[in-house]
């Protein structure tokens, strides 16, 4: 099972994280302020290399068919609506460009207001 109590990041410490599965996007826990990312972004932010996560919501795509399932999935979401592959590429286009140049360590959810 993994560890995920851990709270903080240590330089110098991505195999542990790695190790232990400490990865926000495939583990569903709410505080997964110790992980991959974080640390690593930590490690090769002098190089200036940095290191962000979007957290995506449901996005309407093949893998939510309209339907049922999709109306009940949108009835979970404050903002009233399933997100678009724009709404992801357009955080992933800010990341990437010069005006994110500070940003590292992120962790940005883009799902609607849902937590």
């Amino acid at each position: 099972m993994p560890n995920l109590t851990p709270r903080c990041t240590l330089p110098h410490t991505s195999p542990y994280p790695a190790s232990h599965l400490i990865i926000p996007c495939l583990t569903p826990h709410p505080f997964p302020a110790c992980s991959l990312d974080r640390t690593l972004s930590q490690e090769v932010a002098g190089e200036g290399i940095r290191v962000n996560t979007v957290l995506p919501g449901p996005i309407a795509t093949d893998m939510i068919p309209p339907g049922p399932k999709r109306e009940s999935m949108t009835a979970g979401i404050p903002m009233g609506r399933i997100g678009e592959p724009s709404d992801i590429a357009n955080v992933v286009s800010f990341l990437a460009s010069d005006q994110a140049a500070f940003v590292a360590g992120a962790q940005i959810r883009v799902a609607g207001g849902k937590p």
